[in-house]
């Protein structure tokens, strides 16, 4: 049998010869373009985390060498959430967690230019402790520009230009302005344990998904990048409080009706191409709503019981959820949830609860509260605070945070009611 390497040298033997008489410039020409159709391509997309990345990129390519050109993406990229994807608390602490982690595709995705070329998704990484203890510059820079810029030696660009041709080998590669792009990370399955190599069962992450049917109902060609990418920027803003600030209006009205407060809270998701809260399952909101008097008294219904001590929830609980009755303050959860970091197959034959608000949805709760027989202060102060959760309470406990450290208020309302207030 002939070689691949053999064969491809007679093919350039034959193309000399044809090409003698037409000139040496064409030939090189020629000999160039068979010898790069014979080079498979790395892909541009990512593979979900079942393998790191080779970009191929020569020994002096690293993110600050990028940065002395493209100072602005460079200078943005280390403030970014991208930058420290293999070093945050959060990742660390999944990653040393039994239960939760010490396995290579988090790598993969959370650092994809680690040296662990021969590790299969759910092997444990080397020496992990130490990774963390002694962090290597691949782990430090998380994913950064040769991460998503450079596959064989090429800096990958949407649009080629004279100046990217002078100052390195480029290569044209429109899927980086494609949501399918950010998915390669941004979107995957839970990995089941009976098939390491294979990613099986319900969604952990499931972005594109969620995008393509928010595209489909809207009619339009909105990317990823008009979102999280304004104009280019690096920063690449994800679940901060700003960017959840703007992606969510929390309005409140309230009004005192024949003795008793009448209470109306809505929350909408505006402007997000995806449900909200997105990303990882375990990340929710918690919407509170309460009320108190004059004094600043919290109220309650006439009727309220005691309050009987309260177990720790299974798992599966949804975030600060409470029994169905009259107790304030009222909490509604908007969450994803599953069994907490299963990664059997039994685990995810349970289908997952998913309570979250769609793009353009507006959810309203309405409440009454008819306060005890003694007289009530006026004026009511009615309070309705939106927080972010990182992740569940149970999970805070697993990972030694406290539960204060994965949580934030991203918006609050305050309203003010008097007897005769009719709002």
């Amino acid at each position: 049998m002939v070689s691949s390497r053999r064969r491809l040298q007679q093919g350039l033997l034959v193309v000399l010869v044809v090409s003698g008489g037409l000139g040496v410039g064409w030939a090189l020409l020629v000999v160039n373009q068979v010898l790069q159709a014979a080079v498979a391509e790395t892909p541009a997309i990512f593979n979900q985390g079942l393998h790191r990345l080779e970009t191929g990129a020569p020994p002096h390519w690293t993110n600050q060498w990028c940065g002395t050109c493209h100072k602005q993406a460079y200078a943005e990229w280390k403030t970014s959430l991208h930058f420290v994807a293999g070093t945050n608390e959060n990742f660390q602490a999944q990653c040393l967690n039994a239960g939760g982690g010490r396995q290579q595709w988090c790598f993969n995705c959370h650092a994809p230019t680690n040296p662990a070329a021969t590790l299969m998704p759910l092997h444990e990484p080397r020496h992990l402790e130490r990774l963390f203890e002694q962090p290597p510059q691949w782990l430090t820079q998380g994913v950064g520009c040769l991460t998503c810029h450079v596959r064989d030696g090429q800096v990958l660009v949407e649009n080629v230009t004279d100046k990217a041709i002078a100052a390195h080998p480029v290569r044209r590669s429109p899927e980086l302005g494609t949501a399918e792009f950010c998915a390669g990370c941004h979107q995957f399955n839970f990995k089941d344990g009976n098939l390491p190599d294979y990613l099986h069962g319900p969604f952990q992450q499931a972005s594109l998904e969620e995008f393509l049917d928010f595209r489909h109902a809207d009619g339009s060609e909105t990317r990823c990048h008009d979102c999280h990418m304004p104009a280019g920027n690096h920063v690449m803003p994800g679940y901060d409080n700003k960017m959840l600030n703007r992606a969510l209006k929390l309005e409140l009205a309230a009004r005192w009706d024949r003795d008793q407060a009448v209470v109306s809270v809505s929350v909408t998701a505006r402007d997000v191409g995806h449900k909200v809260p997105g990303g990882e399952f375990f990340r929710s909101l918690t919407l509170h709503t309460w009320l108190t008097d004059a004094g600043g008294q919290l109220l309650q219904e006439a009727t309220s019981e005691p309050a009987r001590p309260t177990e720790k929830p299974p798992p599966d609980t949804p975030i600060l959820s409470r029994p169905a009755g009259s107790e304030w303050p009222r909490i509604e959860t908007f969450s994803r949830r599953s069994n907490s970091f299963a990664h059997d197959s039994t685990s995810l034959e349970n289908p997952l609860t998913d309570s979250r608000l769609r793009p353009d949805e507006t959810r309203q709760f309405q409440y009454t509260l008819r306060p005890g027989a003694a007289p009530v202060r006026f004026p009511l102060q009615i309070h309705a605070e939106l927080w972010y959760h990182v992740m569940h309470e149970t999970e805070a406990e697993q990972f030694h945070f406290s539960p204060d450290a994965v949580k934030s208020i991203i918006c609050s309302e305050h309203l003010t009611v008097d007897r005769d207030a009719q709002r």
